[in-house]
């Protein structure tokens, strides 16, 4: 936990102080989650053929299902993060 208290202060400002940070982050995974159902369903159920006009259709999935995942670990984490710095006093 030693590096959390080598953060800038305006990480802390951004993530514990600001009301609206954790909405936010809660919006823009959201936003990933739609995002990816709409091209589950553009790519997958609307057009049953697509796999063999694109054959890396399939590939760009899997990339949209690993970039959400890794969106939603680093806003957990820097969430997380922010609250262990805020109620340690590191602030």
């Amino acid at each position: 936990m030693h590096f959390l208290i080598q953060l800038p202060p305006t990480f802390y400002v951004l993530f514990v102080t600001l009301p609206f940070s954790h909405l936010l982050s809660v919006v823009l995974f959201l936003l990933g989650l739609f995002f990816f159902n709409a091209l589950y369903v553009v790519v997958l159920i609307e057009r049953p053929g697509v796999f063999k006009e694109y054959r890396n259709a399939r590939l760009l999935v899997t990339y949209i299902v690993i970039a959400t995942a890794i969106l939603l670990l680093i806003t957990c984490a820097l969430w997380l993060a922010a609250v262990v710095c805020k109620s340690s006093g590191a602030l």
